[in-house]
């Protein structure tokens, strides 16, 4: 089975903050590999405002072309998770649990979309929450009762408004707010906000292995990046061994491609196929998929979409 690479880079149709980043391109790796006269791709990309590996370090090692050596390298988990996909594609496309729920992901200039929706168009909607639009997300969630709310805050609220939203919620006696992303900056203040009135939800600091292993008791909601995260296998065990304790665990992109989305959904109608994942492909500006709210049959990528038909393919092993 020949596995070949290619590398691409794509401008987002949303530029995505992070913090005090915006990521306005996406550069990383496709792997390719052909199986029974079928190709089959999978997506190695790392993310700077959440990785612990470069772009520069997957090249790096994917010039050894020692397929036990990138596969077991601790310090390119997205190159292990592309490979490992590969290596388990049937395991993870035969046996499909569908449909597969996604939840809707809005920006502050989205959300006369959420006011002017009916109660059939979304059931779960993840929000961008930032100071400048949080008295306007509180009236929209006020509203629409109706609907189950992620908030992401990207690391960037302030301590005054995150006092703020807790207030709110409790003098409005609010009940759809699903969870909180990481307010702040520092995971440390992140973690010690964890109380009883707003579940916590941790992302971005979960790529750092020793701070996941130190605060993993504590932390009830994790929305998890596999293609981040390292191999499949290292994922479905962390998913058994937080299922196994009452913890919630999402599924979450990292700006991925059509091909790193299909990836993951693959991944998640096979090991949490009952929860609302976020996968939302509302940063590409794909014809191949839509913005749906749920997928009763996965689109398969058998031949090249058309950004990728002038990528420049290497050998790999």
């Amino acid at each position: 089975m020949k596995t070949q690479y290619a590398l691409f880079k794509r401008k987002l149709s949303n530029p995505i903050h992070y913090g005090s980043s915006i990521v306005k391109y996406r550069e990383g790796i496709l792997l390719k590999r052909k199986i029974d006269d079928r190709n089959f791709y999978s997506e190695c990309s790392p993310l700077e405002t959440h990785s612990i590996e470069s772009i520069t370090d997957v090249q790096n090692i994917l010039k050894s072309k020692n397929r036990e050596e990138i596969i077991n390298c601790q310090k390119t988990p997205s190159l292990s998770f592309a490979i490992s996909y590969l290596d388990n594609i049937y395991r993870l496309t035969n046996k499909l649990v569908l449909p597969l729920k996604i939840n809707a992901v809005f920006f502050l200039e989205d959300l006369k979309k959420i006011k002017e929706s009916s109660e059939s168009d979304y059931t779960v909607i993840k929000l961008k929450i930032s100071d400048q639009n949080i008295l306007e997300i509180i009236e929209i969630i006020k509203n629409k009762p109706e609907i189950k709310f992620r908030l992401d805050a990207n690391k960037n609220l302030s301590e005054s408004n995150f006092e703020f939203l807790l207030n709110s919620i409790k003098n409005f006696k609010i009940k759809n707010i699903e969870y909180l992303e990481e307010p702040f900056s520092n995971s440390t203040k992140s973690i010690l906000a964890i109380n009883n009135l707003l579940p916590i939800a941790f992302d971005e600091s979960l790529s750092d292995k020793n701070f996941l292993e130190d605060n993993f008791k504590k932390i009830s909601h994790f929305v998890i990046k596999p293609s981040l995260f390292g191999t499949i296998e290292s994922t479905n065990l962390f998913v058994k061994n937080a299922l196994n304790v009452n913890k919630k665990v999402i599924f979450s992109s990292a700006l991925n491609s059509e091909v790193g989305i299909l990836n993951l959904m693959h991944l998640s109608a096979t090991y949490l196929p009952t929860e609302t994942h976020g996968l939302s492909v509302n940063h590409l500006d794909s014809p191949a998929f839509n913005n749906s709210s749920s997928w009763s049959r996965l689109p398969i990528i058998e031949s090249p979409l058309d950004w990728m038909k002038d990528l420049v393919w290497k050998d790999l092993f």
